[in-house]
């Protein structure tokens, strides 16, 4: 049943109703919880899913409280090199980040999550909707910005999936140095 739920989910994301998405999200934490308790690698998902969405409609305080309970999941790993515990200070600055934002860059950045969900999954029309998602960030982000970064190296694989090496490795070595930071 949850993983009806989080198909469901995935669904409204791509087809841009994020607040269906959210409610959705708030429903399979429920089961989440109910099933694992609060610290679990699937709660902490779902909290990441969670933070993303409250801040892109708009919702600070339950953006902020969604990335600080996925921190605290991260917090259980003492090592601060861990995956968990970086995603979790690269997820706290991205909220705080969209936050600051005015209405028309969140609807814009909205925009861009939404195509993304599919073009990451290999939609057939995964290139038109990386190029898209670039020229929003691009109109909204510094050039140096982590999630520029990280969009230009999610299409440089699909661009590498395609047997497009030239256009991956030219994305690649704009990439690379800024998101592995």
């Amino acid at each position: 049943r949850r993983d009806a739920v989080h198909e469901r989910m995935k669904q409204s994301i791509a087809a841009g109703r994020l607040a269906d998405a959210a409610e959705l999200a708030e429903d399979m934490l429920a089961m989440e919880v109910e099933i694992y308790g609060e610290l679990h690698e699937e709660v902490a998902g779902s909290h990441d899913w969670l933070a993303n969405l409250y801040a892109l409609l708009g919702d600070a305080e339950r953006a902020s409280d969604h990335a600080e309970k996925y921190a605290a999941y991260a917090g259980r790993f003492s090592d601060a090199d861990d995956y968990h515990a970086r995603w979790a200070t690269w997820l706290t600055q991205y909220i705080d980040r969209v936050n600051r934002m005015s209405d028309d860059e969140r609807k814009s950045m909205a925009e861009a999550y939404s195509l993304m969900r599919p073009a990451l999954a290999g939609s057939e029309d995964a290139v038109s909707r990386w190029e898209r998602v670039l020229e929003i960030y691009s109109g909204i982000l510094p050039a140096d910005d982590g999630e520029l970064a990280r969009a230009r190296y999610f299409y440089a694989m699909t661009k590498r999936r395609l047997n497009d090496l030239a256009a991956a490795e030219r994305l690649f070595a704009v990439s690379v140095p800024i998101y592995v930071r």
